[in-house]
């Protein structure tokens, strides 16, 4: 089993969530957080106007799979939250030993 996990675009989450379901992926996690590089700015658009900002809002995307269908999972990431930005996001696959429920845990 394989932990992927990316970390997205807020605008993209929704686009890929449909894809995932589509695709049969059964569990997925969303969490909000703010990315930021100590002593890096990032320029973004807002409205139409371009501003500095040292924090960037991101969506942290995780996903249990099976390690067959680690390749589809990771593309239908990079299908629907690609954007035009250099570096603009990243995905993490990691090997994952065993999953506990918690309901399981006797």
């Amino acid at each position: 089993m394989k932990r992927v996990e990316a970390f997205i675009k807020p605008f993209t989450a929704d686009a890929v969530k449909e894809a995932l379901h589509e695709a049969g992926v059964e569990m997925v996690r969303m969490s909000e957080l703010r990315e930021f590089s100590h002593g890096n700015r990032y320029a973004e658009a807002y409205a139409g106007t371009e501003y500095e900002v040292d924090e960037r809002p991101r969506i942290w995307l995780v996903a249990f799979v099976a390690n067959d269908q680690v390749a589809r999972v990771t593309g239908i990431i990079r299908t629907h939250a690609q954007t035009d930005t250099p570096l603009d996001g990243s995905i993490v696959v990691s090997h994952v030993e065993r999953v506990h429920s918690l309901n399981q845990l006797n």
